[in-house]
C-alpha cells in the first residue's frame, strides 16, 4: 500500500498561478501567450520522465514536437500499475516489488495530477463555449490531452493562414537588434516564433532555426568576422544551440575590447 497526497501544484510548483485568460474567441496571439505559460508551469515540476530535464513539457506538446527537441529522452507516461500482486515467496524480492510498486504508483498519480492542474488552468483561462463540446455528456468533465484541446480550438475556432504565418516570419527577420543588449534578445525572438510554429503543426527544423538568426545577426557590422568564424565551423556542430553559444562568446569579446559601437549598429 502506498499513500499519495495530491500536492496543490498551482500554488507550489507554477510560475503563473493564473492563465491570461482569452476573452471573446481564441486568436493567433491569446492562444500563443497561454501555451508559452503552460510550457514554463510544466517545466517547473520536477520528474524523471523525458530524461529529468524538462519537467512535465510532454504534457504539452504533441510527440513529434518533444521528439524534435534536441538531446530530448522519450516521454514516456507512467502507466497504472494496479494492485500489487506478490510472485515470490522470499522476503527481500517481495519487499523489492513492494518497493518497485510503490514508486510506480507514485509516479503515475504524480502524472495525472500535474496534468489536471495545467488542464484544469487551459480550461479556466478559455471562454466555456469554445470547449463546451468536448465536456463529457455524462460527467461534464474535458479529460482530453492538453495537445488535443490546443489542436481543436484550432481546428474549429483558429485557423493560421499561409500569409499569416509568413508575415509572423517577416517580423522575427526585420527584427533590429540592439548591440547594447544581450545576443538573447534575438534569440528570445526566434524561441517565440517557434512557439507559433509548433502550435500550429509547423515546426521548423534546427537548421532553419540557425539560418533564421544567422539572417537577423547578419543584419549589423559588428559581427562579420564572428559570422565567417561559424561559417568554418563542422556541419555536425552548426546547431542551434551551439549558434547560441557562439554568438554569447563573440558578443562578450566584442564588448571587452570596446568594438560595439553605435556606428556598427547601421545596417550594411
Amino acid at each position: 500500500m502506498t499513500n499519495f497526497s495530491v500536492k496543490d501544484y498551482k500554488t507550489t510548483n507554477f510560475e503563473y498561478k493564473s492563465l491570461d485568460k482569452i476573452h471573446g474567441a481564441p486568436t493567433i496571439d491569446s492562444l500563443l501567450r497561454i501555451f508559452r505559460q503552460l510550457k514554463r508551469n510544466a517545466q517547473y515540476v520536477t520528474t524523471t520522465l523525458g530524461g529529468g530535464q524538462l519537467g512535465y513539457l510532454g504534457l504539452i506538446l504533441s510527440d513529434d514536437a518533444y521528439k524534435a527537441i534536441p538531446n530530448s529522452a522519450p516521454f514516456v507516461r507512467s502507466v497504472d500499475p494496479g494492485l500489487l500482486i506478490i510472485t515470490t515467496s522470499k522476503k527481500d524480492d517481495t519487499v523489492q516489488q513492494q518497493v518497485d510498486h510503490n514508486e510506480t504508483k507514485h509516479n503515475y498519480n504524480e502524472c495525472q495530477a500535474v496534468e489536471q492542474a495545467l488542464r484544469k488552468q487551459l480550461i479556466e483561462a478559455i471562454p466555456a463555449e469554445y470547449l463546451d463540446s468536448l465536456r463529457n455528456t455524462d460527467t461534464n468533465m474535458i479529460n482530453d490531452s492538453i495537445p488535443d484541446i490546443i489542436s481543436y480550438l484550432q481546428t474549429n475556432f483558429w485557423r493560421v493562414a499561409d500569409q499569416e504565418l509568413s508575415d509572423k516570419e517577416d517580423e522575427v527577420k526585420n527584427f533590429s537588434y540592439d548591440l547594447s543588449t544581450p545576443v538573447d534578445s534575438v534569440f528570445n525572438r526566434i524561441k517565440a516564433f517557434l512557439d507559433l510554429c509548433i502550435l500550429t503543426g509547423n515546426d521548423k527544423t534546427d537548421r532553419q532555426l540557425v539560418q533564421l538568426a544567422h539572417l537577423m545577426f547578419n543584419k549589423t557590422k559588428a559581427f562579420m568576422d564572428s559570422l565567417k568564424a561559424w561559417n568554418l565551423k563542422l556541419l555536425p556542430d552548426k546547431t542551434f544551440a551551439n549558434f547560441k553559444l557562439h554568438m554569447r562568446e563573440e558578443h562578450h569579446a566584442l564588448r571587452q575590447v570596446g568594438a560595439l559601437t553605435i556606428r556598427d549598429s547601421e545596417f550594411s
